[in-house]
């Protein structure tokens, strides 16, 4: 995944939203992929989903992570050099104004 980028829709009620949203599909392959490094690496300490999202992961992995965190809802807002690895985090799915 090369990125995203900011979409504003009109919900049923009238109300503009402005979602975020990937720029491109990734293959199914890549997907499950994308899923699995999800999976082993990234952490939700509020202890659900659409709350905020951390991993700390070595330099060969953090591309791939960052790819997985903005693929499955968790953009990421940053990243920086930590004792144990690089961290890389997002403030959390709601907090992108994801709903649902």
């Amino acid at each position: 995944m090369s990125g995203t980028k900011k979409v504003t829709a009109v919900t049923t009620s009238g109300d503009e939203v402005t979602l975020i949203v990937p720029t491109d599909t990734p293959s199914e392959k890549r997907a499950e992929h994308l899923q699995r490094v999800y999976k082993d690496h990234v952490r939700h300490p509020e202890g659900h989903w659409k709350g905020k999202a951390t991993a700390v992961v070595s330099p060969e992995d953090v591309g791939d992570v960052i790819d997985a965190m903005n693929f499955m809802g968790s953009i990421v807002d940053g990243a920086f050099q930590g004792d144990e690895g690089i961290v890389v985090w997002s403030d959390g799915y709601t907090a992108h104004g994801f709903d649902g």
